[in-house]
């Protein structure tokens, strides 16, 4: 909880944190509220020879996704309402429900405790609160529940039929189940097993063929690389860029820039792109922030007479000989290329590439090619 707390409301990424919390509650959600036969929280007693309140039933019924209602039908229930101080009138006249304290609810008092329990009804509890303000909602249920089996009619038999208690698996349905399930497993983890990089310098061709027959079916067991969150755009930033305002001999003005979430996302896009190219190095990510301040600054501001300066960089990895060596490699930066792109003028575009840079990326770019495969 912690863990949701701090990426919702300290890191800030967006609706990320909603999804958490949703996450947690349909995960996480106490037993004592959730899809029970004994955790009902109102025991109702309805005529079930009465077609509105047998319909009446059945769409509440539709409506209890938590189960948190157990419906009793009054001509097979008379003795367990009697038990709970409701006569058989009463359950002919009226609906009438009971919570686990023995607190008992009739009419429109049982349809507004209804709404309070039942999630889908909650919308209607308001509804049915100004009503009973106003008098308007137990003076028209009274008239529809005194005049139901003459506007609705009756029936000779109760159609009402209780969900039914849920069963395991016969002992043979589940064992074959069970050894279909492991089978599968076993498949799949050897289709995994074959393309880790320690089976794949030995056995290339076992590898291929685990690829070619499987594709990515493992990955339904979860058998592969764990994908924390949004891994492939955190991956972006291994890399970097350094963005400036800059004057036309160079000088550097201001560092600090203002992007809207629209010009975020068209900016992410960019990186992806220059991420997965053979060099890292964006030339449209300076046109899309001069069009941004082009569009958003007034005519009289000074900054449109700037320009808008990056500099992409590469970061050196460890090899796999100084890994295997234990031996420190220093993270060093490496830029790969400067461009320049004016707010003023869209036609305007400068890219100067440095050769060391470039050996950098290119050999960062085909580490991340081996990786995908």
């Amino acid at each position: 909880m912690v863990f949701f707390i701090f990426s919702g409301h300290v890191l800030n990424i967006k609706s990320l944190g909603v999804y958490e919390y949703v996450l947690f509650v349909l995960v996480f959600w106490s037993h004592a509220l959730i899809d029970g036969r004994s955790r009902h929280a109102l025991m109702i007693f309805f005529d079930d020879r009465c077609n509105l309140c047998d319909r009446t039933v059945k769409i509440l019924g539709w409506l209890d996704l938590f189960h948190r209602l157990e419906f009793k039908p009054l001509s097979r229930n008379i003795e367990l309402a009697r038990q709970h101080g409701v006569s058989k009138d009463e359950a002919l006249i009226d609906l009438v429900g009971v919570s686990p304290i023995g607190r008992i609810y009739r009419g429109y008092d049982l349809y507004q405790r209804i709404t309070a329990l039942v999630a889908l009804t909650l919308p209607l509890w308001p509804v049915l609160f100004v009503g009973r303000i106003g008098l308007v909602g137990p003076m028209a249920y009274r008239f529809v529940a005194d005049h139901r089996r003459r506007f609705f009619g009756v029936c000779e038999f109760g159609r009402y039929r209780p969900l039914p208690e849920w069963e395991p698996a016969t002992t043979r349905e589940s064992s074959t189940i069970f050894y279909a399930v492991v089978l599968s497993f076993l498949v799949l983890f050897g289709a995994y097993a074959a393309r880790l990089p320690i089976v794949m310098e030995s056995f290339p061709g076992l590898a291929r063929m685990s690829n070619k027959i499987f594709g990515h079916a493992p990955v339904a067991f979860g058998l592969g690389p764990i994908d924390v969150f949004n891994e492939a755009d955190l991956k972006l930033y291994h890399n970097t860029r350094e963005d400036s305002f800059v004057t036309s001999d160079g000088k550097v003005v201001l560092h600090d820039f203002v992007f809207s979430e629209h010009l975020g996302g068209i900016l992410t896009q960019d990186l992806r792109v220059a991420n997965y190219a053979p060099r890292f190095c964006s030339i449209p990510w300076g046109d899309h922030i001069a069009r941004f301040y082009a569009t958003t600054l007034t005519q009289s501001d000074p900054i449109r007479k700037l320009l808008i300066k990056t500099r992409f960089l590469v970061s050196t990895h460890p090899s796999r000989e100084d890994m295997l060596a234990y031996r420190y490699a220093p993270l060093t930066w490496e830029p790969v290329c400067t461009t320049l792109a004016s707010i003023s003028d869209p036609s305007f575009r400068t890219v100067e590439y440095y050769g060391d840079g470039l050996n950098a990326s290119q050999s960062a770019s085909q580490s991340s090619a081996n990786e995908g495969r």
